[in-house]
């Protein structure tokens, strides 16, 4: 088990979570309407940031968490123009194991919808 996050869900974990859905071969498509779906909790978000003295948090701009389409179709391009070639191949160039993707391939995709 692991758990992944970051303060809004898009950048680091967003990321991390579009490679491992896309290696368990959910259609591109539907990661990326994932990842834009993070905009609908961006308002408890910003509350949940703005709590926070100015001090503690620094200068901040609501434009960082916005979750265009385009943001995600980039980092998908990116992998998959890597030198990897795709998100598996990534993931394994950047220290997992071939053997940790295909025990959670396993566990994530239901037999009975591939």
């Amino acid at each position: 088990p692991a758990l992944v996050h970051c303060t809004a869900g898009k950048d680091r974990t967003g990321i991390v979570i579009a490679l491992l859905l896309l290696s368990a071969g959910v259609a591109r498509e539907d990661v990326i309407a994932d990842y834009v779906r993070t905009s609908e909790h961006m308002e408890a978000v910003v509350e949940r940031i703005l709590k926070y003295p100015v001090r503690a948090r620094g200068p901040f701009n609501t434009q960082w968490l916005l979750t265009p389409a385009e943001a995600m179709t980039e980092v998908i391009e990116a992998v998959t123009e890597s030198s990897a070639g795709d998100p598996v191949g990534w993931l394994v160039e950047h220290g997992t194991s071939r053997e940790a993707l295909a025990d959670w391939v396993e566990r994530f995709v239901d037999p009975g919808t591939v």
